[in-house]
């Protein structure tokens, strides 16, 4: 009997591993299905399907990076702050020398990350508090100088391809992977979230990995701001706003537990993303105001975050 209520234990813990696994590929399929009978075809149509892949790629890169942190436990709300933070600086470097706008852009990132981090991990300021003050500082510092705009070296015009976009994701995607599963810093990120107190009774020195988990996440934020730059044109006030906010809901719709752990997997950056800018286009294209979608936006990350979330530890 008790043999048989294991198994039984064991199978149904087996359905609900497989269901969080597939529910992502059915989310995405589901909204290419509704919105391709809503809209009479036209969101399945190849050029569609390009722009949706192309828009999505941005939030793609910059999630790749948060997934390192997610995976410890944490949010990064300082990617839309380091994204304009990156942008004005790789835009002002670029006026001297158009071949410094990347490099400036990714150096920036991830000193930012590198800021977030020393006062999470030294000082003890939980990490969505330094991450939120950092963004609200990071998008006042460029509103501030920006003024009417900022623009990239017309240099970069030609490079607004979407070739160029897909090849520096699937560059991104290949090291991420690499670094997620098969090193210390993804393995040990992932334990630190599952249990912090197995961790450091392990021996793994905790603030060295959530460190180097951020300077990954404001590397990404950093090609991110390229392709931002790459796709605007240059830098303004409105540079990175809500950008924070899509990425976590991109990785949550992609199936990532917004408490963190092993269950963060790096598809969910390309398959929440996917889902998240189908939906966005569906909407529009079905005749949806831009209003209305945020909202769709906000109530579906709640939906989300409600049937995700971890309550386990709830006292």
């Amino acid at each position: 009997m008790i043999k048989r209520l294991q198994m039984k234990s064991w199978y149904e813990e087996k359905g609900r591993r497989l269901l969080k696994d597939v529910f992502p590929y059915l989310g995405l399929i589901f909204v290419l299905a509704v919105f391709s009978i809503l809209t009479d075809g036209a969101v399945l149509k190849a050029r569609n399907l390009i722009m949706i892949f192309k828009q999505s790629i941005i939030v793609m890169v910059g999630a790749m990076g948060s997934s390192f942190v997610l995976a410890h436990g944490n949010m990064d709300f300082s990617v839309g702050g380091s994204m304009a933070l990156a942008s004005l600086a790789a835009c002002t470097v670029g006026r001297i020398n158009p071949y410094l706008m990347l490099p400036t852009c990714i150096i920036c990132g991830v000193l930012v990350s590198f800021l977030v981090s020393s006062i999470h991990v030294s000082i003890g300021v939980p990490a969505f508090l330094s991450t939120m003050c950092v963004m609200f500082i990071g998008k006042g510092i460029v509103q501030s100088f920006t003024g009417s705009g900022i623009s990239a070296p017309a240099m970069y015009a030609a490079w607004d391809e979407t070739w160029v976009y897909a090849v520096i994701m699937v560059v991104m995607l290949i090291v991420s992977v690499a670094l997620f599963n098969y090193t210390n810093i993804g393995r040990f990120n992932k334990l630190i979230g599952s249990n912090p107190t197995a961790a450091r009774l392990s021996g793994i020195n905790i603030g060295k990995y959530k460190t180097l988990a951020f300077l990954l996440s404001g590397f990404s934020v950093g090609i991110a701001a390229f392709l931002t730059l790459l796709r605007s044109g240059g830098v303004s006030g409105q540079t990175g706003q809500t950008y924070e906010i899509d990425v976590i809901i991109v990785l949550t719709l992609g199936g990532a537990p917004i408490s963190g752990g092993s269950g963060v997997k790096m598809r969910s950056s390309i398959l929440g993303a996917l889902t998240y800018y189908a939906l966005s286009n569906g909407l529009i294209l079905y005749g949806i105001s831009p209003e209305v979608v945020f909202i769709v936006k906000g109530a579906l990350f709640l939906t989300i975050v409600a049937l995700t979330f971890d309550r386990s530890n709830r006292i």
